[in-house]
């Protein structure tokens, strides 16, 4: 029954463009092509605190451990030095 279908997929195509509200751009945080690297400098809230007593907050896709005196809640620059995978590790920036 597929060789006779001639529309794309649904949910894939740009259904924004028929829309009478404005298209909002994405924050960089929330792109597909998203990428960190050692030196970013990136503003993150704390989530929670780890069993090392490192504060453990998102951004975008990675899992960023921040250790140092920080409480749950805090929002806090921090200066990423090591990138592994989804997890990402750094300390405070001032």
């Amino acid at each position: 029954m597929t060789k006779y279908r001639k529309h794309r997929e649904v949910y894939s195509g740009d259904h924004s463009r028929w829309s009478v509200y404005p298209r909002i751009p994405k924050p960089k945080e929330f792109k597909s092509n998203f990428t960190l690297s050692k030196g970013d400098v990136v503003e993150v809230e704390i989530a929670g605190i780890d069993e090392d007593g490192c504060g453990v907050a998102r951004y975008g896709r990675y899992k960023v451990k921040i250790c140092g005196h920080l409480a749950v809640g805090d929002r806090v620059r921090v200066r990423i030095t090591s990138v592994l995978g989804s997890e990402a590790r750094g300390e405070v920036f001032r």
